[in-house]
């Protein structure tokens, strides 16, 4: 059966005097008909199509096949069907078939303003993901968490901190050197556990974070700590005591740094790193007490 586009409107309004029956047994009517107008069936098929008693089909099939006096169209004295071999056959037929709602004046408004639609949607994406054609701001954070996995020696999944300040503006490789800053951080080496996406890409850290470089973190080791002399004095290396006096003191600091953390009420809430900063306490100070004891 071919399919025929018509507005409901015009259908209804064309018989709006009729009983809400009448205007069901029309439109189903319209959807039986084929390429000539011709629908066939019966009353009992239409009946069935329509979910209409059989009395109330027959009554209506009878007031369309009447004529309309107040009918807008002069033709076939406003009748809208007849009956033919085979079924019946509806008059003016090709009027509805050949009706194009879409060139109507509020069809073309509306066509209009779900284009306008789509196009500020497309720019408003457009503009919080990353520039870049073909790709989202899901893979660009895969690609950041991926450099800090191989960094950190982790398997972190969780992405939704980098993805938000890709789409605040940061670009991968400003992520990528807050990564390489962190890695030189004491802090952070002492801590290995914030070494994190969510400690890392935090909005009130990020400011910061960019703003340093890897040299703000470099300390040098105690082979390369040298005892401050004159111009005319030449420099020196440390000797053994004085290098295990400055062990002493860097074993102290860090002693002193996983106390800190431990007494705050916000790390009793993250058991592993807890454990991580305990264990690294316990390390420390086996350490330290060795090397007391051999002075």
């Amino acid at each position: 059966m071919p399919f025929v586009k018509l507005d409901c409107s015009i259908l209804y309004s064309s018989i709006w005097s009729e009983s809400s029956d009448t205007c069901k047994v029309w439109i189903t009517m319209l959807a039986l008909a084929d390429q000539t107008g011709l629908v066939p069936a019966t009353a009992p098929g239409i009946s069935s199509a329509s979910f209409i008693s059989i009395e109330k089909t027959r009554a209506a099939i009878s007031v369309l096949e009447t004529p309309d006096p107040d009918s807008k169209s002069m033709e076939h004295e406003g009748r809208r069907i007849k009956r033919v071999e085979g079924g019946y056959l509806i008059l003016n037929y090709e009027k509805y078939r050949s009706f194009n709602y879409s060139m109507r004046k509020e069809a073309v408004r509306k066509r209009e303003y779900r284009t306008k639609t789509k196009e500020v949607v497309r720019d408003i994406k457009r503009d919080i993901v990353p520039k870049c054609p073909g790709h989202s701001a899901s893979v660009y954070a895969s690609e950041v968490l991926s450099y800090l996995n191989s960094k950190t020696g982790k398997k972190y999944r969780n992405t939704q901190y980098i993805e938000a300040r890709l789409k605040e503006g940061f670009t991968v490789e400003q992520l990528k050197g807050i990564v390489d800053v962190k890695f030189c951080d004491r802090h952070f080496i002492d801590h290995p556990h914030l070494m994190n996406p969510v400690t890392l890409f935090r909005p009130s850290h990020i400011d910061n974070y960019l703003n340093q470089t890897p040299q703000d973190f470099h300390k040098p080791s105690t082979h390369e700590r040298i005892r401050p002399n004159t111009q005319e004095a030449p420099t020196r290396e440390l000797t053994p005591e004085e290098e295990r006096d400055e062990k002493i003191k860097d074993l102290g600091d860090s002693i002193r740094n996983a106390k800190i953390f431990l007494s705050r009420p916000e790390a009793q809430k993250d058991k592993n790193a807890m454990g991580i900063v305990q264990r690294n306490l316990d390390r420390c100070s086996k350490e330290l007490a060795e090397m007391q004891g051999e002075k």
